[in-house]
């Protein structure tokens, strides 16, 4: 009476009710949550042929039934890659024992020129779909946008060997896409379903960083920048003086009349000898999303966006600050013991070398006790590396709780924190 799988099938038994159809449809659930596919597919193959179902009931059965012992496929995500190393992409499949491959190029540079062209139109209603480059799969595939599809550059049969009882397996496919560009590769299982993916090639790669130009005049619009540089996709060297084309835009709302307008807003700039470009705020403002495409003399090409950009306020006081570190000997003491303890007084500034500006300068130490009742204070010199060190004798009716040590200085806050503090305990 505890085998719930025994109960179902013998309540499955009853083929002509409600209650056996049912527990049929647990079965199969059952077994394909337990990944025992074949036996999952008995009990839909079963549930068409001998139970009673709606036609929408017997559809999702068929469906269920196909996902498991279909011949099928589909390609895995992936970025972009360098060109001229052959490009690869994951593909998963099962049941299936062979892929037929073809690959298109894709017009990436008209595909460009179209939403930017799209845009300036200054459409009533903007349609979201014609401006996002990044779903061109789908607008190649589900919407038939064949003008931005051109010739075929490739196709062949790939064969593969599926893994037993319809499990899953996942294989590399080896293209021999070279050339940069977009493509369009579609994956054709013989006796299954298809499945596409774009691969994009690089041959230019784009970096974007915001900059703060003058650290003593952070606020000022004229200190501020956005920093391009243009390289080689294959080595990451410079790609030199490139020429970047900026193009902007943005939705602006007017309530009289209502309405929406498209602003848009387009500037050039030519790369350094070593790629690089920087912008400000006056030329590429935050409230536009910007496409950035490069184009070398010799005839590379690449492109960066939409993306959006900002000018941040330089802020570095936490790295002029000053910190107190302490330690001791051990964290929890008791009534009569010793504490041995040492702090370092130094600036968070970790790109320095490992000096101290507070070497060999007079300190005021102070020891607190759980009541913050003073309990030693005397000056104390620091070593090379802005250290003090001691020893503080308990007594043995010492009180209980956490006891704090702090510096003070010329130099230092007037209590300086103190993570690590000794607790007394009983």
């Amino acid at each position: 009476e505890f085998n719930f799988i025994q109960i179902y099938r013998q309540v499955a038994e009853e083929v002509k009710s409600g209650h056996g159809t049912q527990a049929m449809e647990n079965l199969a659930s059952i077994f394909e949550n337990r990944r025992q596919y074949p036996e999952a597919a008995d009990h839909w193959r079963r549930l068409l042929e001998d139970y009673q179902g709606s036609s929408h009931e017997k559809e999702q059965w068929k469906r269920r039934l196909e996902q498991i012992v279909d011949n099928w496929g589909r390609f895995e995500p992936i970025m972009t890659q360098p060109k001229g190393e052959g490009a690869t992409v994951e593909y998963r499949f099962r049941n299936g024992e062979a892929v037929e491959l073809s690959a298109h190029e894709i017009k990436v540079e008209k595909l460009i020129a179209d939403v930017q062209a799209y845009l300036k139109s200054n459409p009533g209603q903007l349609d979201h779909r014609k401006v996002n480059i990044g779903n061109l799969g789908w607008r190649l595939v589900h919407e038939n946008q064949e003008q931005y599809l051109g010739e075929q550059v490739a196709g062949w049969t790939m064969e593969v060997e599926p893994r037993a009882r319809h499990f899953d397996k996942r294989v590399t496919v080896h293209t021999p896409l070279q050339k940069a560009g977009a493509y369009l590769l579609k994956a054709k299982m013989k006796g299954g379903n298809e499945s596409f993916i774009i691969i994009w090639l690089s041959d230019l790669a784009l970096v974007k960083k915001p900059l703060c130009l003058d650290k003593d005049d952070p606020q000022q619009a004229k200190n501020q920048g956005t920093y391009y540089f243009v390289a080689d996709a294959v080595t990451g060297r410079s790609a030199g003086k490139a020429q970047l084309d900026f193009f902007g835009w943005r939705m602006e709302h007017h309530n009289k009349p209502r309405r929406h307008e498209v602003i848009t807003k387009e500037f050039a700039e030519r790369a350094d000898a070593d790629g690089q470009v920087i912008t400000r705020p006056d030329r590429q403002p935050t409230n536009f999303q910007w496409i950035i495409t490069a184009r070398t003399d010799g005839g590379k090409f690449g492109y960066l966006g939409f993306t959006n950009v900002w000018y941040g306020r330089y802020h570095d006081a936490e790295y002029h600050a000053t910190k107190v570190y302490p330690i001791t000997d051990r964290p929890v003491y008791r009534p009569g013991h010793t504490v041995h303890y040492k702090l370092w007084a130094r600036h968070a500034k970790y790109d320095k070398e490992d000096t101290s500006d507070f070497a060999g300068q007079t300190f005021t130490l102070e020891i607190n006790n759980p009541k913050g009742e003073k309990v030693v204070e005397k000056e104390v010199k620091a070593d090379e590396f802005g250290g003090v060190e001691g020893d503080l004798e308990l007594a043995d009716d010492a009180m209980l709780g956490v006891w704090r040590f702090g510096l003070r200085g010329d130099k230092t806050p007037d209590t300086a924190p103190a993570s690590g503090n000794p607790k007394l305990l009983e």
